[in-house]
């Protein structure tokens, strides 16, 4: 007679591993851009700036309103992972923020602003009809809306502004954002690309958010950890 198999007392990782642990995580519905949250946007935004990679495309994707069989955060990602993939063939990273909102009047859309060098432009366009066809949305008119940033610091203020219109109390009053209800959102709400990370911009300029924490143990020569959080959005060059 063979002996019984020992089950494992580790922890179930389930048919993915980590996935369902995180997955479960991206649960958590708000209704707000916490303040916590919109400082990091800022000061991301200032951060491709002084990197010389502006963000000068404003997109907005209408994921839900097009028969997306998705939540619009894992289009999102399916959307920008692609994205990333073909930029790096073109020596270009991935440098971008972003929103994502459901208002009462609107299906749940995500507002991306985008570092897009000018002669990147037209292809981008070309192929983002088909990385948004790999996330089952159906390709029509209103799908995507694209344009231009003019490079200066006021219009670019005033895109991160109107992305954070969604913000809570604290926010708007420090950042000078007009308030409005944006809905309710399942999962991540707004966020960035590695590239304007906390870590990122730890190493490169020691400048962070209040509430966040760059994953390294070492300090930029002359930086202080303390920061002053923005007043106005963004101050950038």
């Amino acid at each position: 007679m063979s002996a019984p198999v020992q089950q494992s007392r580790g922890r179930k990782r389930g048919k993915f591993g980590r996935i369902k642990r995180r997955e479960a995580s991206r649960l958590v519905t708000s209704t707000e851009i916490a303040i916590a949250k919109a400082e990091p946007l800022i000061l991301a935004e200032a951060h491709a700036a002084s990197t010389g990679r502006r963000l000068n495309r404003f997109v907005t994707i209408a994921f839900a309103a097009n028969l997306c069989p998705m939540r619009t955060i894992e289009a999102l990602g399916l959307y920008l992972k692609a994205a990333s993939d073909w930029l790096n063939t073109q020596g270009v990273p991935l440098v971008c923020i972003w929103v994502i909102e459901n208002p009462a009047h609107k299906d749940e859309h995500v507002h991306l602003l985008i570092h897009l060098p000018t002669e990147l432009e037209k292809r981008f366009s070309e192929l983002q009809r088909g990385w948004i066809a790999r996330t089952g949305t159906r390709w029509g008119k209103g799908v995507v809306k694209s344009k231009c940033v003019y490079d200066s610091r006021e219009a670019r203020a005033g895109i991160v502004r109107y992305m954070l219109k969604g913000c809570d109390a604290e926010a708007a009053k420090d950042f000078r954002v007009i308030r409005t209800n944006e809905g309710a959102i399942e999962g991540k709400r707004c966020g960035f690309s590695e590239s304007l990370g906390p870590t990122a911009r730890w190493r490169e300029n020691g400048v962070v958010g209040a509430s966040e924490r760059p994953q390294t143990g070492k300090r930029p020569p002359g930086r202080s950890r303390e920061t002053t959080r923005p007043t106005t959005a963004p101050a950038s060059p």
